[in-house]
């Protein structure tokens, strides 16, 4: 083993140390039997315990960061619990396609404007079909003129509009009541059923002409607008068949 090299300061020390101690007498025997025994007797030296290095702290930006992550996730969790509680179920009914598309179809069945009238639904200037006491017939507006040899346009009348009517028929347009006494004096006169009612004139005065039919033919008559109380009032008569 070779000894590391000295610096020529500390050769000269060591050279004049080594000199000087053979200056000295040797160490008594009994000195250096005792020096031996105390050497002995000391306990073997051990390695001082050196405490572990703490662990270096993070900086204070990586721990910031650490804790918001950490509430991040933690809301996350929370997050997801919430979202699964409020999904249906594989069991929970679901809509179809088909009970979509059925309940497009049936509301685009209803009337797009409230004032519609339903089917069936008539205004009083319409071709309307009235149900008589017996039977039902058809009510005109025409506002023709009849003659004595003319009643018979009662039977090919047309709609016409109710303004152009006179005023003296306004009891017969808007009590059903009167009508029906009208229409039961013809029916009881000349039997059979009434088929066609139109409001007009008779020779410039306001009438209104009921055709009845029977097994015997029927008639036509030309009422005036007092019917509705009297029944049987007529200006002219006419038979069918």
């Amino acid at each position: 083993m070779t000894s590391p090299e000295q610096d020529p300061a500390a050769g000269a020390v060591t050279a004049r140390l080594a000199h000087a101690s053979t200056q000295y007498e040797s160490m008594p025997d009994h000195v250096a039997t005792r020096l031996d025994r105390v050497l002995d007797e000391l306990p073997d030296l051990a390695a001082p315990e050196v405490p572990a290095a703490a662990t270096p702290r993070a900086p204070w930006w990586r721990r910031r960061w650490g804790l918001s992550a950490a509430t991040g996730a933690g809301v996350a969790i929370v997050f997801a619990g919430a979202l699964v509680l409020t999904l249906p179920s594989d069991d929970a009914e679901m809509p179809t396609t088909a009970d979509s598309n059925s309940s497009v179809q049936e509301e685009a069945a209803e009337p797009e404007m409230s004032g519609q009238s339903a089917p069936g639904d008539k205004s009083e200037t319409d071709d309307d079909t009235f149900t008589g006491t017996d039977t039902t017939y058809l009510v005109t507006y025409s506002g023709h003129d009849y003659s004595a040899d003319g009643l018979g346009y009662a039977l090919t009348a047309t709609a016409g509009a109710m303004q152009n009517i006179d005023t003296e028929l306004e009891p017969l347009l808007s009590d059903p009541d009167k009508l029906a006494t009208c229409l039961d004096g013809v029916r009881d006169r000349f039997g059979g059923t009434v088929t066609a009612v139109d409001f007009g004139t008779f020779e410039g005065d306001p009438t209104v002409v009921v055709v009845v039919h029977s097994d015997d033919g029927g008639a036509i008559v030309a009422q005036r607008p007092s019917c509705g109380d009297v029944g049987y009032d007529a200006y002219h008569a006419e038979p069918l068949g």
